[in-house]
């Protein structure tokens, strides 16, 4: 069910750490697999996140996060 794809988590460090699942990115094509991924630490809006998957597709996902 969740083969091939990356789960997102939204993590807080202060004062303990803890994770909250913020979903799952489905890469482009049949079964691809995430080989590599890295978060842009230049993007002024908030999280970019780029993903390589096995399907030979690389992807940029801005990451839009609501606060609580």
């Amino acid at each position: 069910m969740y083969r091939g794809l990356l789960a997102v988590y939204d993590v807080r460090r202060s004062p303990l750490v803890s994770l909250s699942l913020v979903g799952f990115i489905r890469g482009p094509g049949e079964g691809a697999k995430p080989l590599a991924f890295a978060f842009h630490n230049k993007f002024k809006q908030g999280p970019l996140l780029s993903v390589c998957w096995s399907s030979g597709w690389c992807c940029t996902y801005p990451l839009i996060l609501h606060s609580h």
